[in-house]
């Protein structure tokens, strides 16, 4: 992926054959991508959506998802849109422990105090940030 697929600033998302033709997508776009590919190798995997906020306030910062995928009981967290975390993470003994790792480097250097996860649910092609922001956050 690293080679073939690079960051692009979100539009609208897109599926795993525009990631692929275009290659180019956002965090989103290319976890889906991602997604596609595990499942076709027959890994077994997830996806969470994150988003920064803090306290009191009404809007949140920056998001983000990520794919996860599970060997020999351990997790690991695969990333290739994040500039300065692209590789391969873990191994994590649990998903809390992933949670951690990925709420320390999402709020290092953040005016975000807090990250807020979610599953990646009711997520449609074509739809725009705060469609897809809307369905991972009130989905779970």
């Amino acid at each position: 992926m690293k080679s073939n697929i690079r960051y692009a600033n979100f539009t609208k998302l897109m599926s795993p054959e525009e990631v692929w033709n275009k290659g180019k997508g956002s965090c989103h776009d290319q976890c889906m991508f991602e997604d596609w590919a595990f499942s076709k190798m027959k890994i077994q995997h997830g996806k969470l959506f994150l988003i920064e906020y803090n306290d009191g306030e009404d809007t949140g910062g920056r998001t983000h998802t990520l794919l996860y995928y599970k060997e020999n009981n351990k997790i690991y967290w695969f990333e290739n849109s994040w500039e300065g975390q692209i590789g391969i993470h873990g191994p994590y003994n649990s998903m809390n422990e992933l949670k951690k790792d990925v709420e320390t480097k999402m709020l290092k250097d953040s005016k975000y105090k807090n990250v807020e996860f979610a599953k990646v649910k009711n997520i449609k092609v074509g739809m725009t940030l705060g469609e897809y922001v809307d369905s991972c956050l009130n989905n779970n």
